[in-house]
Parts: C-alpha cells; sequence; structure tokens
C-alpha cells in the first residue's frame, strides 16, 4: 500500500494540482486561481502526495465563523483509495482547530460518492442551488457541516 502525506499545498505543486484540476473538472480552476490562495491566511489548500507525486487536493476559504470547501480532487488512477477522505478528515481536523463553527460545500447531484463522503464527515443537505454547474448543466447540492456536529468540541450530555 502506498504511502500518502497530506500536508499544505505548495507553490511547486501547482502543475500537478493543475493537471489534475482539468482532467477531473468541466469548468477548471486556473494556476493562478490556486495560487492566490496558497499566501492566504483565510485560505486551507492541503496536498495528498505519493510515490507518484501530488494525487489530490483540497481547499477551503475561512471567515473567523464560517467557511466553504471549495476544492476536492483525486487524481483518476488513484480515486477509491481513501484519499478523498484523508484529505477530507486533515482539512476538517485544521478548521476545527481555528474555531471556525460552520463548513459549507457545493457538490453535483449527482455525484454520490461525493455526497457520501461529505455526508460520513457530518455534512447535511441543507439547500439546492439551480444549474449551479456547467459542462453539463446541473444542480448543486448545498451542504454543511457545524463544528459541534462533527468537530472535537462535540459533547453529548451524558458525556459531561
Amino acid at each position: 500500500m502506498e504511502h500518502i502525506e497530506i500536508r499544505p499545498m505548495r507553490r511547486e505543486d501547482l502543475y500537478e494540482v493543475e493537471r489534475i484540476e482539468r482532467t477531473n473538472f468541466s469548468t477548471p480552476w486556473r494556476l493562478i486561481d490556486f495560487a492566490g490562495y496558497l499566501a492566504d491566511k483565510n485560505a486551507i489548500f492541503l496536498a495528498a502526495s505519493g510515490d507518484g507525486g501530488v494525487v489530490g487536493y483540497i481547499g477551503a476559504i475561512l471567515t473567523d465563523y464560517e467557511g466553504d470547501i471549495t476544492n476536492v480532487s483525486v487524481r483518476p488512477d488513484r480515486m477509491h483509495r481513501g484519499i478523498g477522505t484523508m484529505l477530507l478528515g486533515e482539512l476538517l481536523s485544521r478548521i476545527d482547530a481555528r474555531g471556525v463553527a460552520r463548513m459549507f460545500l457545493e457538490v453535483r447531484q449527482s455525484n454520490a460518492h461525493a455526497i457520501r463522503l461529505y455526508s460520513e464527515a457530518g455534512f447535511v443537505c441543507v439547500g439546492t442551488r439551480k444549474n449551479y454547474y456547467r459542462l453539463p448543466d446541473e444542480d448543486a447540492i448545498v451542504m454543511a457541516r457545524d463544528r459541534m456536529a462533527g468537530g472535537p468540541d462535540h459533547h453529548r450530555e451524558d458525556d459531561r
């Protein structure tokens, strides 16, 4: 089994990140879009690296109280090996450590695998955005996760 390291995205990762982005998305971000967030203190962008270089990435933009997961992608030849789960788990740990109370994301309504991944991480459907995606046109499911529901500060009454 390949060892995967989840770490902050670096400038030298951007060409591989952009290649994955172009492969997996019909309206991909450009290299400059990612580069702009690397120095932003209100953003967390992580890379998954393995034997073959960067095999996945995830990003989020934060305020003091909430944020949005912007990108989650895994190289097609490495999908369904738990890399997305590892990336999401590490991102949420870092977000929870900052005290961010609520996270949002959009996902294509046809992407059952991603919806299951997010649901297992504590995200719930809170709405729909009609015709949010292009090429092909498709609605987005808006999902949210409250830190109290999934983060380290969650306590059941009998745990106190």
